[in-house]
């Protein structure tokens, strides 16, 4: 504290046997300060806290998925916060505009900015989004999890 004072050039704490407490200047830096403080400690815990991730997490799947269905209940058990709204569909469809947070599909994941990720072989398996900048830490943690607990197979009638 001493040497941040002598920077500035200003006491920043009033010292005496009853405690410590801010003078004017430590007032005005701390005021400043704080917004930034608790930016800071948002993003640390948005980094390190994927056990409380929650809201809403739009996900849509081919029909002939039903294999996934496990690793959505468990990923919903891991994070009570987590809500799915389920599209089962077969059409391409438009991340943004049908507002749909990760497409989960079978094949090279189609043309334009999607970013896809491969959740397993089934001549490629992909989930994608709209664009990187979009990923939240709640898609990010979805889609680390479904990487680690999608089967390694699809096809229900393979050998195990």
């Amino acid at each position: 504290m001493r040497r941040l004072e002598e920077d500035l050039g200003a006491r920043l704490l009033e010292r005496s046997v009853q405690g410590l407490t801010l003078t004017d200047a430590g007032a005005r830096l701390f005021a400043s300060a704080e917004p930034a403080l608790a930016l800071l400690a948002q993003a640390e815990q948005g980094v390190h806290d994927t056990a409380g991730v929650s809201g809403r997490l739009r996900v849509s799947l081919p029909p002939h998925f039903e294999p996934l269905w496990h690793a959505f209940e468990g990923f919903g058990a891991r994070h009570a916060g987590v809500r799915f709204d389920i599209f089962v569909t077969d059409r391409r469809v438009d991340l943004v505009a049908d507002g749909i947070d990760v497409a989960i599909r079978v094949g090279d994941g189609g043309r334009g900015s999607y970013v896809g990720r491969t959740l397993a072989r089934y001549q490629t398996v992909r989930a994608l989004v709209a664009d990187t900048r979009l990923l939240s830490p709640l898609v990010r943690h979805f889609l680390d999890f479904m990487a680690e607990t999608v089967p390694t197979t699809l096809d229900p009638y393979a050998a195990s």
